[in-house]
């Protein structure tokens, strides 16, 4: 299987070593495939079978998912994993709900 995972470091580095026994392609900025350009690459990588979507800067992880969401949309056989995350990292400024801080 070939697999193609946006980053290269934390959860991404992970991820290529779980699957090390497949063709893995890691992109990230450091390798010339800035996910906010998804529309410059992504086409080097559409003979891929999964992508995991872990890197995050603003809107571009869903860029990355929609492209690859539009040209594999009718096969099947493809697979896209958004790994995605907001975290808070200030108190909230409701005083209301402290409580799960």
């Amino acid at each position: 299987m070939k697999i193609l995972i946006t980053g290269q470091t934390g959860l991404a580095s992970a991820l290529a070593s779980v699957y090390a026994d497949h063709t893995i392609q890691c992109v990230s900025r450091s390798s010339g495939h800035n996910i906010h350009h998804i529309d410059q690459w992504g086409e080097l990588f559409l003979d891929f079978d999964t992508v995991f979507n872990c890197a995050y800067s603003d809107t571009a992880q869903l860029k990355v998912l929609e492209f690859f969401f539009n040209h594999w949309k009718k096969l099947p056989s493809k697979q896209i994993i958004t790994i995605g995350s907001k975290v808070v990292n200030q108190p909230p400024s409701d005083n209301n709900i402290i409580d799960y801080w």
